[in-house]
């Protein structure tokens, strides 16, 4: 008996070894182990600090003193000691805010579909009065939008993934973006809810609907740089990022109105499920609902959320000449895109602050704050308010 313990005491601290050296193998190469960051400096970017710790520059940006580079956890260690470094992030991934529920493709066969979501936003009442968002332009960031759609018209754009490629989509979701904000009123598919506001492809997602931090940093810089009305943020990563926070900040204080979708998170009892940027307090961010204005099982909650839009079911550009009912927070966040660029064409000194305080005021209360923000957007209120500010 004796000695059957003493194996079972050496077995056990023969695989408690193991086990750390395991352990140790996994830590160490965690620590070389190259990844993606975005570095800010205080003032200038210093490139040759990075390379004195041997890491390697990848990309700048325009409107702040920061770049992304590959290190290992080592080297940004180092690289943290220098009093001329702000920050180091991790340059996390994006991923587009959508729900994967929907009802299939349909062809162009020369019918249009139901626009329920126009009459219960009160967005038709808005466009018989015959405002319809000209001359604003709407940056679509995303995975770009198709060029070739009958019911849609590009007036522009960029690749930021790959600055020679076509900002045209190969995944799909910037092009269903597109179509509730701007699908041209022509009696075939669908009508946008601003038809005549000039839609821009900021493409940041790739094939896979998927991007990074700092692309989504550089697509907000492309839309100050060029004018950009607003910008649709139908993306969602939960890790929050600073050098973002900071663009999306300095777009505002020139002029650009941000909105974003809440995230596809769902409920929870205790915490807030609202994804990035849309929890930054700046951003307008946007819920999901259904048709009977109940929020959709999929939409993100919290403080930061600030109204509802149809996100269910919701008729909209698809592919070469198709059209498709989608669902998502992605979906809902055009309606109020679509909305501010109807408000910015009846006055175009708002800033972000006034048109997010005119749509939560003119909203249709629905619940509790942290489910339903302020409630459902109401187009035509929020466009009458709109008119009694000089």
């Amino acid at each position: 008996m004796r000695k059957f313990i003493i194996v079972v005491i050496c077995l056990l601290f023969t695989s408690i070894n193991i086990f750390e050296i395991a352990f140790a193998k996994e830590l160490k190469k965690s620590e070389t182990q190259e990844k993606e960051y975005i570095i800010s400096y205080e003032n200038s970017v210093e490139e040759d600090l990075i390379k004195e710790v041997g890491g390697k520059s990848i990309k700048s940006f325009k409107y702040s003193p920061a770049v992304t580079a590959s290190l290992t956890k080592q080297q940004v260690n180092k690289l943290m000691k220098n009093k001329m470094i702000v920050d180091v992030e991790q340059n996390e991934k994006v991923y587009a805010a959508e729900n994967e529920d929907n009802m299939g493709n349909y062809p162009m066969n020369n019918v249009t579909y139901p626009s329920w979501n126009l009459k219960q936003t009160r967005i038709n009442k808005v466009l018989n009065k015959g405002i319809r968002g000209g001359d604003i332009k709407v940056g679509v960031i995303d995975s770009g939008i198709s060029t070739s759609h009958f019911d849609l018209k590009v007036e522009g754009g960029v690749n930021i993934l790959d600055s020679a490629g076509s900002y045209d989509d190969d995944y799909g979701h910037g092009t269903r973006v597109a179509g509730i904000i701007a699908a041209l009123d022509n009696d075939i598919g669908v009508k946008g809810v601003a038809p005549d506001a000039e839609l821009y492809s900021i493409k940041v997602l790739d094939s896979k609907g998927e991007g990074m931090i700092s692309d989504i940093i550089s697509g907000i810089e492309w839309a100050i740089e060029n004018d950009i009305d607003i910008i649709n943020l139908s993306v969602q990563t939960t890790i929050e990022n600073k050098l973002l926070k900071k663009t999306i900040n300095q777009a505002i204080k020139q002029g650009v109105i941000i909105v974003a979708a809440a995230g596809n998170k769902g409920y929870s009892e205790t915490e807030s499920t609202i994804t990035y940027p849309a929890n930054y307090q700046s951003v307008i961010s946007v819920g999901a609902l259904t048709k009977k204005k109940l929020r959709a099982d999929f939409s993100s909650i919290g403080e930061n959320l600030d109204l509802m839009a149809p996100g269910e079911y919701v008729y909209t550009t698809f592919g070469k000449g198709y059209f498709v009912a989608f669902s998502g927070t992605s979906i809902a966040t055009p309606h109020v895109t679509g909305t501010a660029a109807l408000m910015l064409s009846v006055n175009q000194s708002l800033t972000q602050s006034q048109i997010k305080k005119i749509l939560k005021k003119s909203a249709t209360p629905l619940g509790e704050e942290r489910l339903y923000g302020a409630g459902e957007l109401n187009a035509n209120k929020a466009i009458k308010k709109t008119e009694k500010i000089n």
